[in-house]
């Protein structure tokens, strides 16, 4: 897999493991805050999400069961096309947090459904010069 674009300058697996410390979650959410600044924030599911040109960084806020969590996906290039990876870390319950992440990971499984019906459907081609009336 290569990644799209020149690269990400925002590291996409800052640590080694998924458990992360409290202090760790706040360093990279301040990182990825002070990077990308703008934010669309899902208040009634307590997260909050950063996009860049090809990531988008999922973090909980308080009151959300996985919180302090996030998940972190990526557009790729693979050699079928279009893909997305998705690695996710966590501070609070484990348990909680992998429901945050399979809810993300289905995420992606209907993107790339919707990506591959749409690739399967005729698309419209505009009238030949000499079919113009």
């Amino acid at each position: 897999m290569l990644l799209v674009g020149p690269g990400s300058a925002q590291e996409y697996q800052p640590y080694p493991e998924a458990r992360i410390t409290i202090s760790q979650w706040r360093s990279y959410f301040e990182q990825v805050k002070s990077k990308f600044g703008d934010t669309e924030t899902h208040p009634s599911a307590n997260l909050v999400e950063f996009s860049g040109s090809d990531t988008f960084y999922i973090f909980t806020e308080p009151g959300h069961p996985a919180h302090p969590a996030w998940v972190t996906q990526q557009i790729v290039k693979m050699d079928n096309g279009l893909g997305m990876r998705q690695i996710g870390f966590f501070a609070g319950e484990e348990q909680a947090f992998a429901t945050l992440f399979r809810t993300y990971r289905g995420r992606i499984d209907k993107v790339k459904e919707d990506m591959k019906r749409r690739s399967q459907q005729p698309q419209p081609f505009p009238p030949a010069e000499n079919d113009r009336k």
